[in-house]
């Protein structure tokens, strides 16, 4: 574990520095008749929005396996505030690419943060795939979509932009469903064993988003309107594996198995009542998008729940138990150490993640910790090695049942 790539008081003082730029430029827009100072203020405050959001993004820069997806979010924020600064003076670049910067910006982030994100969980377990799988989706989109913005660009008659926009929306959306059906497979159990998965139904998510992303691509290059359902039904089942997938991963799920079956039904009961409400004549129309709304809007809320629960329970107080006091001399009163093995290590700090924000740190053990890296809760760790009941020898990595200070039997 390293430090972060950029110390989050720096930023911290770049969108003060910022704000207070802003509040220049407001005074001299007040008492100054100056044209334009309302572009300086705009910089500003764009600059802060920008700070703030790498703040969070800082923070995953700080351990090696999230690094990269920190660097990704951060230069994402970065490119972000350079085109709205370019937006801001459209003045003197003209029209044009003005909107080629603003397709861009608008593309960057749907598929730079995912992106991101993505590659922030590449090592964390059942991650691997599903982030390969959607950081290079978002790369495959970020490239169709920006040809639809180039060929608006430059103007080019033979073909139409509009339809290259269409495919990078019908394959992020494919793409985004598979990921996120394929968390957690191949990870291996906690015991260590080789991994099994456990729930083999989420490869119905792959045909799913086939048939969603082709038909639709067919119909977006050969104006194929009939049979909008078909394309419908594919994201909804592709959708729907996926929800369950991550509702199911819950680990509060277990728990409260009712809110995550009710979970997965309503997810279910959204995709149907979906492509039922595509399918169907007009007049049904109304009646059925009700519901699917209504159904929809029960999925995400049970998820939602879930997901606050889990944060709930990962923020629990973490008890620290008194360790046993030493024996101590009876003519001094004294602490009295115990024979220890020659070579044997002491235990002068851990490795450890915070129980409230998971920052992974070492710190002291003993009763005065130290202040978390992430959230500055206070940690202290006492550490209880074990020691022979009758001589208080140390008994770290002993190899049998037998004190070999005093002969007496342990464990």
């Amino acid at each position: 574990m390293g430090g972060p790539l950029i110390d989050r008081r720096v930023l911290l003082k770049v969108m003060l520095g910022a704000l207070g730029l802003a509040a220049l430029s407001g005074l001299v827009a007040l008492f100054l008749p100056i044209s334009g100072v309302w572009r300086f203020a705009a910089m500003a405050i764009v600059g802060a929005i920008a700070a703030a959001a790498m703040m969070s993004m800082s923070k995953w820069t700080e351990k090696t396996e999230t690094r990269l997806g920190g660097v990704i979010g951060m230069g994402v924020c970065l490119a972000l505030f350079l085109g709205a600064c370019v937006l801001i003076w459209e003045g003197t670049i003209g029209r044009q690419l003005v909107e080629l910067v603003g397709v861009g910006m608008i593309v960057l982030a749907f598929t730079g943060f995912p992106a991101a994100h993505f590659v922030k969980r590449i090592e964390q377990p059942g991650w691997r795939w599903p982030a390969l799988i959607g950081a290079a989706g978002a790369a495959l989109v970020f490239v169709i979509a920006m040809c639809g913005a180039l060929v608006e660009f430059v103007g080019a008659s033979w073909i139409r932009h509009e339809r290259l926009y269409g495919v990078a929306a019908a394959i992020g959306a494919a793409v985004l469903c598979v990921a996120l059906a394929l968390v957690g497979w191949r990870q291996r159990a906690e015991d260590g064993s080789e991994p099994s998965d456990r729930a083999p139904w989420r490869w119905i998510a792959l045909p799913g988003a086939i048939v969603g992303a082709g038909t639709t691509i067919w119909g977006i290059w050969f104006s194929t309107g009939n049979n909008a359902w078909i394309p419908v039904a594919g994201y909804c089942v592709a959708a729907v594996v996926a929800h369950a997938v991550l509702v199911g991963r819950s680990r509060s799920g277990q728990s409260y198995a009712w809110l995550r079956i009710a979970t997965i039904g309503a997810g279910v009961l959204t995709g149907v009542l979906t492509t039922a409400a595509t399918w169907v004549d007009v007049s049904s129309y109304d009646s059925l998008w009700r519901m699917a709304t209504g159904a929809g809007i029960l999925a995400v809320s049970g998820a939602l729940a879930l997901i606050v629960i889990d944060r709930l329970n990962s923020w629990r107080s973490v008890e620290l138990h008194k360790v046993r006091e030493p024996s101590r001399s009876a003519a001094t009163g004294t602490p009295i150490s115990p024979p220890t093995r020659p070579g044997a290590a002491t235990l002068s700090q851990i490795k450890l993640e915070c129980p409230r924000c998971a920052a992974a740190q070492t710190i002291p053990t003993g009763e005065n910790g130290a202040l978390c890296v992430g959230c500055r809760l206070h940690i202290a760790v006492l550490v209880h090695e074990a020691h022979c009941g009758k001589c208080g020898y140390d008994l770290t990595d002993l190899k049998g049942l037998v004190c070999p200070e005093c002969g007496a039997g342990v464990g």
